[in-house]
């Protein structure tokens, strides 16, 4: 066979720098490396000297030279058979082109990605949130919270007295709680973004809306359920596990797609995203149930949760849709859940 030449960029050793080049494949075996532009040799080794990279489709291949340069090419049929017939042949190749191995492919990737996602990455999250310090979640919080009270909160309507009275009794009722209720803040406050609502934040921060306690003012065992299940989040450590199971997928994603570039700014503004993202489905049904063996516990009936799901549907609703798009379950399920465990 010929001599066989093909283009490629050189790269000198730790240097990011390139040069465009053609190497010779001879008979003999060498591999010899000219410049482009002036046609001098610049470097040569046998097959046997270099490291040579698996072929993979039509991606460039990599040859390392013994002095540590790097050719990158994208090879010919040509080049490959000339690889080949000295001995040179690609695993990674072989295994592309096999029909079993990309049956066996389309089969396993799909349940190694579920598991990583469904049980891996959520196990990994759990074990961060522990390790969080005490300081760092306080820090966090108050950053929020001042956000959260420039954009989209505002003082609430009540007066003093009257909010004053309402904190009172709900931490009476938390102080009769086996949870250390002085680390519990609660907070009202005024918003038409959130509208009837409540959200905790990792730190013990509670915080009510004035809509909220509007729309339960008849009902207010069904409001302690809400407040429960907000203690539910900031027991569990949710906030810090919604960000750990963020980050974690953001980074295997960017790995498996080749971007990392979003992950730093994702880290950043992860504070205000795990209010305005809420939580995720399984991280709500976590906080039900513990708010229903909470109520159980004290005696008392989880119907109070149902009525408090059963209010919220009445003045939004929902569809079969809102159970694929929406990061709370659905609550007419999680009233049923509720009432199946009276």
């Amino acid at each position: 066979m010929d001599h066989i030449s093909i283009e490629g960029q050189l790269f000198p050793e730790r240097s990011s720098g390139f040069e465009q080049v053609y190497a010779e494949f001879q008979a003999c075996g060498t591999i010899v490396i000219f410049r482009q532009e002036d046609k001098q040799q610049i470097l040569s080794a046998s097959l046997a000297e270099v490291k040579l990279s698996d072929k993979l489709g039509n991606t460039p291949r990599q040859m390392v030279f013994p002095g540590g340069e790097l050719f990158s090419f994208i090879a010919s049929e040509a080049v490959d058979a000339w690889l080949h017939q000295r001995g040179s042949k690609s695993s990674l190749h072989a295994i592309e082109q096999s029909k079993k191995f990309i049956l066996a492919a389309l089969v396993l990737v799909p349940l190694m990605l579920v598991g990583l996602f469904k049980y891996v990455i959520p196990e990994i999250a759990v074990s961060f949130s522990s390790l969080v310090p005490q300081s760092a979640i306080e820090i966090s919080s108050q950053h929020t919270l001042q956000a959260l009270d420039k954009t989209v909160l505002s003082p609430s309507n009540f007066s003093e007295q009257e909010q004053q009275a309402y904190v009172d009794k709900w931490q009476n009722e938390i102080a009769a709680l086996d949870y250390p209720h002085q680390q519990y803040q609660i907070l009202l406050r005024q918003s038409d973004l959130y509208g009837a609502n409540a959200f905790a934040l990792p730190d013990g921060t509670i915080v009510v809306t004035d809509d909220l306690i509007e729309l339960f003012s008849d009902h207010p065992d069904a409001l302690f359920a809400i407040l429960l299940h907000e203690m539910g989040h900031v027991e569990q450590h949710h906030a810090m596990r919604y960000i750990a199971e963020t980050l974690a997928t953001s980074i295997v994603v960017s790995y498996l797609f080749g971007d990392l570039s979003a992950v730093m700014d994702l880290f950043i503004g992860s504070g205000v995203t795990m209010i305005g993202n809420q939580f995720s489905q399984a991280l709500e049904w976590e906080a039900d149930n513990f708010a229903i063996a909470v109520l159980k516990k004290q005696g008392k009936s989880p119907e109070s949760f149902a009525d408090a799901m059963k209010l919220f549907l009445q003045q939004h609703g929902e569809t079969d849709l809102d159970k694929l798009f929406s990061t709370h379950p659905l609550m007419a399920e999680r009233a049923q859940n509720a009432l199946a465990q009276k």
